[in-house]
């Protein structure tokens, strides 16, 4: 918790940024026409953004320039973009977001990847958006697909979240963001320490254990928990207390 949190939907975290503006909008990254920004989060800013080439729209992830500033954000940022462009390019799934370039060498270094039109499943968390109940367990199931073709690959995700899995207007349901995923067969370099959301880290998280596939487990029932109750599981005042509640606490009962 003490290390910013790189994940692109992440906006709780010492390096939070504002974002550009209009003005500062760029006209193009690499060879995309930049149209708009579609979320800015701790590390990045993520563009819709125009392939000529494919004759298509596509959602261009970005680290925030400024964190390239310090070596000891950029770094770890950067390191977390290669690990996402690495362990994305080895998953192909209908649940889950496809990458299609990547440049790391740029300036700052970008990936390009499926773009979802529809919007992250942390709009369903509230009470008054709350999705039925139906639709909840097909959510549920659909990410137990992707995280089990993941899991077979070695990898666990360790930042399932709301804002990691978004939803297209036809329905379908996308896992995205492994930039924090941690492999099991070692075709990365890990990313130590913390790494995920305090609220739904599951308890070998918080006391860096060793992770399987149960880690993702406990994290997608916390989201699921929040989409039918409008409310999470384990809520402290400060993200310690949050941490505290999880790793030592019962749930609150759904009803």
């Amino acid at each position: 918790v003490g290390q910013p949190i790189c994940g692109t939907e992440a906006v709780a975290s010492p390096c939070t940024h504002i974002g550009p503006t209009m003005s500062e909008l760029p006209r193009s990254i690499g060879k995309y026409r930049v149209e708009r920004v579609l979320g800015v989060g701790a590390s990045g800013t993520v563009y819709l953004a125009y392939d000529p080439f494919r004759d298509k729209w596509v959602a261009i992830k970005q680290i925030h320039a400024h964190l390239l500033d310090n070596p000891a954000q950029a770094s770890r940022c950067r390191q977390m973009l290669h690990n996402e462009s690495i362990l994305a390019s080895q998953l192909s799934h209908p649940h889950i977001v496809g990458l299609l370039d990547v440049d790391e060498l740029a300036d700052p270094p970008y990936l390009v990847l499926e773009y979802v039109k529809g919007r992250s499943l942390e709009s369903y968390t509230s009470h008054d958006l709350l999705l039925p109940v139906s639709d909840v367990m097909d959510i549920g199931f659909k990410c137990c697909n992707a995280l089990d073709y993941a899991n077979q690959r070695g990898l666990v995700h360790r930042d399932i979240k709301p804002a990691n899995l978004l939803m297209g207007e036809n329905g379908e349901l996308k896992l995205t963001d492994f930039g924090a995923a941690y492999s099991l067969h070692g075709e990365v370099t890990q990313i130590g320490g913390l790494v995920g959301s305090p609220a739904y880290m599951s308890p070998e998280q918080i006391h860096e254990q060793e992770l399987t596939l149960h880690s993702d487990m406990f994290s997608l029932a916390v989201v699921l928990y929040e989409m039918l109750t409008g409310q999470k599981p384990f809520a402290g005042e400060t993200d310690y207390a949050t941490m505290f509640k999880i790793s030592s606490e019962p749930a609150v009962p759904m009803r």
